[in-house]
């Protein structure tokens, strides 16, 4: 049991812990000093080492100095009711903070990132419905309003073409790309017959192929060149069919995992456990819910477009719904760039549409699993939540569609085609818990140092912050150690033990020791005060400040008893009596023995350190006895309590 020092005896509402140092030194709490690793291993050492010194190293004392006892903190509980009161208030708000940070945010589960990828199956990855050529929308029937310049880029659309599936998408990696807006270029070279290239060049004959720029050099080359500027048919319609998998660490190591696919009739989510060979591999049964999600909102969906991995389907979203997603009203929205040309012709856009530049879409598709609560069941179910977001810029893609150039011959067809259109590109990210052992247990660390903090704060304003309450609480917390002073009040304890010893025998007894008769006399009128009474009846009167009995004093005296007689001789001797007395020193009189000791050998840092004097100083004038001036008045000695004070 710790030990208490208390300020006052009576009991007050507030009670106020701090910790006295006067223990071997460790971690520091509200409570106390706690024993370390440290102190245990430096007690165990000094036990040894003493061991050896004595001669007396036995595997008895090696037990007893490894097992045989415990570090037990100090406490000093300061009776305050006011600074109780504010303990106990700031004890409720780190309560509260605990509870928040560990049963709110939930700090036993390990958080990863899953890591993923898209993929196809089959090599369809979009498609188109039937009727895809509108002739009647804007930018097909009046197609000559989207002629375009700003002085770094130029858009003169001539037609509104519908383009088969093949074309209609592109898939790069993790990004897609849906032309709306295409630019093919073809250039003719020709060194012999220019005049049969300048007659098709100027005169295609084909309703697709326009009439093309010849130019023809000095030197016999001649050059057509044709560009083929158009819309694509609603791209907007394209359907994008799509699956994608993930991969996420159930812990630091990264040694367990868990993979999943939307696609679970072929690749079912299951767990792998790579610490040790061979490994383990547990199928999951649960669901992937995909949903498309607006931008800036929680919990609204995009067409009521949500996908279930069970059902064998891929994910497949229009490209409307993307732009939808990503707050784009549709590709005839208006870009940031101007249209010089609308200066002269305003019949001409004021900008040009996202049509017409392409627009890049940065998808983020979002899986998480619902955190495990305190009480609450589990859902298994993965949700994948798919977020766009737009970025306005020019958005192309170029295609050498063919090169037939010979370069010896100086002849040849040159085709490229440059596309604007909608870039999708596609990230993974999310959140999955799980369940951590490691995380937990420093969380509750965590929230133990936490707890402390009051305790300290109210100890430190216990201590230092309110002047001579202040005072007087270090002075009691604190314990100053002067070995020369610990010296001088053994000696003078030991002194009245011996005194307390003769005057307990008597001065006809001291020849003898002190038997079981006398020490229990003594004993039962010490703790008078405490036996129960009774009343008339002889039956035991209930007192709460009376709790010991006559039959609990008996075998308080014999344990008493038989403990200071160690010898077993029966009886306690003057020896016993004083070893007793003084067992609760911090000096033993084997250590007060060996300062003295002038062969005891001295290890170098106690030579250094040691500044206490244990030699008198023979040149120093010492007072004779009997030098007082005789004249004086002679000390009294003091009567009472209050000729104490007034000797001070």
């Amino acid at each position: 049991m710790a030990s208490a020092a208390t300020l006052s005896p009576n009991a007050a509402a507030g009670v106020l812990p701090v910790p006295a140092p006067a223990v071997s030194p460790g971690i520091v709490s509200s409570g106390g000093v706690q024993p370390s690793i440290v102190s245990t291993a430096a007690t165990t050492a000094v036990t040894w080492k003493n061991s050896i010194h004595t001669g007396c190293l036995d595997a008895k004392d090696l037990l007893v100095s490894l097992f045989g006892y415990i570090l037990v903190p100090k406490f000093l509980i300061i009776e305050n009711f006011r600074l109780g009161i504010l303990c106990r208030f700031l004890q409720f708000c780190a309560v509260s903070l605990v509870v928040t940070q560990i049963l709110v945010q939930k700090q036993w589960i390990y958080y990863s990132t899953p890591s993923g990828e898209l993929y196809y199956l089959d090599g369809a990855f979009a498609h188109a419905g039937a009727n895809r050529h509108d002739a009647g929308a804007e930018y097909c029937a009046n197609i000559a309003k989207y002629d375009f310049s700003d002085g770094a880029m130029a858009v003169k659309p001539t037609k509104c073409l519908d383009l088969p599936n093949t074309r209609r998408s592109y898939p790069e990696g993790q990004t897609i790309f849906v032309p709306t807006y295409v630019v093919e270029k073809q250039q003719s070279f020709d060194t012999a017959g220019c005049t049969a290239l300048a007659s098709s060049c100027t005169n295609p004959g084909d309703v697709f192929s326009p009439i093309g720029t010849h130019t023809e050099a000095s030197s016999g080359e001649c050059v057509c060149e044709n560009t083929h500027e158009y819309f694509v048919s609603k791209p907007e319609d394209t359907q994008v069919d799509f699956h994608f998998r993930f991969e996420a660490a159930q812990e630091d190591s990264g040694k367990r995992k868990e993979r999943g696919s939307t696609d679970t009739r072929i690749n079912k989510p299951y767990s792998v456990d790579m610490t040790e060979e061979p490994y383990v591999v547990e199928n999951l049964d649960h669901e992937i819910i995909t949903t498309l999600r607006r931008k800036g909102t929680k919990d609204a969906t995009v067409g009521g477009l949500r996908f279930v991995s069970t059902a064998g389907q891929p994910v497949s979203i229009p490209v409307s719904a993307f732009l939808q997603a990503a707050n784009i009203g549709g590709l005839e929205q208006s870009s940031v760039f101007a249209n010089h040309k609308h200066a002269n012709d305003n019949t001409l856009l004021a900008a040009a549409p996202l049509r017409s530049t392409g627009v890049d879409i940065a998808i983020s598709i979002n899986c998480a699993r619902k955190d495990l609560g305190v009480t609450e069941e589990q859902d298994l179910n993965v949700y994948c939540d798919i977020n766009a977001d737009a970025e306005p810029a020019w958005t192309t893609r170029t295609d050498a569609v063919s090169d037939d150039f010979n370069s010896r011959t100086g002849s040849g067809v040159l085709k490229t085609k440059k596309q604007h259109g909608v870039r999708l590109s596609f990230r993974m990210t999310g959140r999955f818990g799980y369940f951590s052992t490691s995380i937990f247990i420093g969380s509750l660390t965590s929230a133990i140092v936490l707890l402390e903090l009051p305790g300290k704060a109210v100890m430190l304003l216990a201590l230092f912050c309110l002047g001579l309450l202040s005072r007087v609480y270090y002075s009691c917390q604190s314990q100053r150690l002067n070995l020369r002073h610990q010296v001088h009040g053994f000696a003078a304890r030991m002194i009245n033990a011996k005194k307390s010893y003769e005057q307990i025998l008597g001065e006809h007894k001291l020849s003898s020791s002190l038997d079981r008769a006398t020490l229990g006399r003594e004993m039962k009128q010490a703790f008078h005060h405490l036996c129960e009474e009774f009343d008339e009846e002889g039956n035991p009167i209930p007192d709460d400040n009376k709790p010991l009995q006559a039959a609990e004093v008996e075998k308080m005296c014999d344990l008493v008893y038989h403990g200071l007689d160690e010898d077993q001789e029966g009886g306690i001797s003057l020896d016993e009596y004083v070893d007793a007395s003084t067992s609760n020193e911090v000096l033993r009189v084997g250590q007060i023995c060996q300062f003295f000791d002038d062969e005891r050998p001295k290890t170098c840092l106690e030579r250094v350190f040691d500044d206490s004097k244990w030699q008198l100083d023979e040149d120093k004038p010492r007072k004779r006895a009997g030098s007082k001036d005789p004249s004086a008045t002679p000390r009294q000695a003091p009567g009472s309590a209050a000729d104490i004070f007034m000797n001070l």
